[in-house]
């Protein structure tokens, strides 16, 4: 049974592009997405420190065939008891192959390698042991191996919209918080998105009516 002891990242839970089919943000293309992506709203920065969910094992430390500028670039898979999750596009690999980790020790790096956008971390859950097959997909080119993270998580995941009211009183945070959402809005809208650069861009104006950016409140 997949049980979480604590969560990948440090941060409240954010996912920028969930379990589900999307526009890629890279090759415009429609396809199923078989993980979180976690893009912590006003951190999300190169070298922040990822997390083991449970006990396990290091099963793959490598970098994508095709080079570090592809794929999920540096990536890691973890074998938990019955159970496996796959770390992409870190910074490095700081882990090696047959190491043995516990819940909550650190394991890797938020980075941007392979094919990304821009910094997070790639988190994808298998339902099952270690097997090659894990990246084959079935007929509708969903992951037969996947299960949406999203369901595990220890606590329960945040909004942006409510990351953005917890840090109300700290401007440098919310001023982090504006330009990650201008950069998402915008690159919804060059990939036609136009529903999700929409709300990208409600939270945007919403920032501005709370009147904590440029001077507090």
């Amino acid at each position: 049974m997949i049980e979480f002891k604590n969560n990948p990242i440090e941060h409240d839970i954010s996912i920028s592009s969930p379990f589900a089919y999307r526009i890629h943000p890279v090759h415009g293309t429609r396809h199923h997405h078989s993980g979180n992506d976690l893009r912590p709203l006003v951190s999300g920065l190169d070298g922040d420190l990822l997390y083991s969910v449970a006990d396990g094992q290091v099963v793959v430390s490598k970098v994508n065939g095709g080079g570090v500028k592809f794929g999920y670039g540096y990536y890691i898979i973890i074998q938990y008891d019955g159970w496996c999750a796959l770390y992409g596009h870190l910074m490095g690999l700081d882990v090696s192959v047959g190491q043995r980790v516990k819940a909550g020790e650190v394991i890797g790096r938020m980075g941007t390698t392979g094919t990304s956008t821009g910094t997070h971390l790639h988190f994808q859950l298998y339902n099952s042991n270690y097997t090659v097959k894990f990246f084959t997909e079935d007929e509708d080119g969903v992951d037969m191996y996947a299960v949406d993270p999203e369901l595990y998580y220890v606590s329960d995941k945040k909004t942006w919209e409510e990351i953005l009211y917890d840090c109300l009183d700290e401007p440098d945070r919310w001023v982090k918080a504006i330009d990650t959402l201008r950069e998402m809005a915008e690159l919804s809208s060059d990939l036609g998105d136009l529903e999700i650069a929409k709300y990208f861009s409600s939270l945007i104006i919403k920032v501005y009516e709370k009147g904590v950016v440029d001077g507090g409140k």
